[in-house]
């Protein structure tokens, strides 16, 4: 008679955690269904499922995400470059909207019914709290309405609004009542919002200026609050710059000290046995000669941080990837380049500052070899 469902994903799920989808029923003349059959627009054929004893359906929608996230070339690293003309942007690479269809299916008849489930290219953790602001930004909350974010002047930077349609979004600098409106977003999607684009930022342009220190921001949704955002600038400070992919699908920014130490390791790939036909009264130099080496550098980077940036910083440890900035001073335009992080992160606490030391390691050097 009715296909009932008694689990489903609610609200918009972290793609990378289990998501079941668990259902019983009949089929419109009500029989007792021999198997269901699930139906995704991404797969040419039907999922078959069997029931159990007590003619429950289970299917964990779970790995049908990945396979919609996972489907880039870039992999997990931001392929996104700034807007040539303005300072916000729509992305569609990481929310989702997935119709599913269900069909129990008897010896002579069928019933059907569709779903509609949202998602986004995030992970939550065990015992995180859950919140249900409609316009979350991709960083790190205890309450899922305050934000503190750290912006070093002159390096790329931008924040993310998890879910924007067809919204009229509205960014307040308390301390100097300036306020901006950021509209024409037409689709579905999730929001960028760039402070700096390495050679020009709110400041430059008199956009929405911010003072060197902490800029307390409101953030409205078609007029309505959702979010405190403060950021804390930086100027005129020079380091190893890191972006990485965290835990609420989002990208976090750094820049650790300018003074860092690095390791340089070469390793060699062999030799090849030659034979010069040289007897040892005519100086043969060797049997063999090298076929090249491999060399790694390897960085030791620090930094002191207080409480939140500490938090957003031990989120490196999680990612699927970090990138390094080629350039080590502001204003000066870079690339970011694929590393990885080698080993712990370690802090030590001092009074209100956290000292926080990471390894990294860059990508293997081109050399000459066979």
């Amino acid at each position: 008679m009715a296909i009932t469902i008694l689990k489903e994903p609610k609200d918009i799920t972290e793609g990378y955690n289990d998501a079941y989808l668990i259902f019983s029923g009949t089929t419109v003349i009500n029989e007792v269904p021999d198997y269901a059959e699930i139906m995704v627009d991404a797969f040419n054929r039907p999922f078959k499922l069997y029931p159990d004893t007590n003619g429950v359906f289970q299917f964990n929608l779970k790995e049908l995400v990945k396979v919609y996230f996972n489907d880039s070339e870039s992999g997990f690293e931001d392929d996104s470059t700034p807007p040539a003309t303005s300072f916000h942007q729509l992305r569609t690479d990481k929310y989702l909207q997935l119709v599913v269809s269900i069909s129990v299916i008897g010896e002579s008849s069928n019933d059907n019914l569709s779903r509609t489930y949202e998602f986004f290219k995030s992970v939550r953790q065990v015992g995180e709290p859950i919140n249900n602001n409609l316009l979350q930004i991709l960083h790190n909350t205890e309450d899922g309405t305050d934000y503190n974010i750290t912006y070093f002047e002159g390096y790329p930077f931008y924040f993310e609004l998890q879910k924007v349609e067809n919204d009229s979004i509205k960014i307040v600098n308390l301390g100097t009542t300036d306020e901006v409106t950021l509209s024409a977003i037409t689709e579905v999607g999730t929001l960028e919002v760039w402070v700096d684009r390495s050679n020009e930022n709110w400041n430059s342009e008199n956009y929405l200026p911010l003072i060197n220190g902490n800029n307390r921001l409101e953030i409205y949704q078609n007029n309505v609050f959702r979010n405190n955002l403060n950021i804390k600038m930086k100027t005129n400070q020079c380091g190893v710059y890191l972006k990485w992919l965290n835990n609420k699908g989002g990208y976090s920014f750094f820049l650790f000290e300018e003074f860092f130490r690095t390791t340089v390791t070469g390793r060699s790939l062999g030799a090849i046995t030659r034979n010069s036909f040289l007897n040892r009264d005519e100086n043969p130099k060797s049997s063999s000669f090298s076929a090249g080496v491999s060399v790694r550098n390897r960085m030791t980077l620090q930094a002191l941080v207080d409480k939140n940036e500490l938090k957003m910083i031990q989120e490196l440890a999680y990612s699927p990837s970090i990138q390094m900035y080629t350039s080590t001073t502001p204003y000066v335009n870079g690339e970011f380049i694929t590393v990885t992080i080698n080993g712990s992160i370690n802090n030590r606490t001092k009074s209100y500052w956290e000292e926080v030391k990471l390894t990294i390691d860059l990508p293997e050097q081109n050399t000459m070899t066979y």
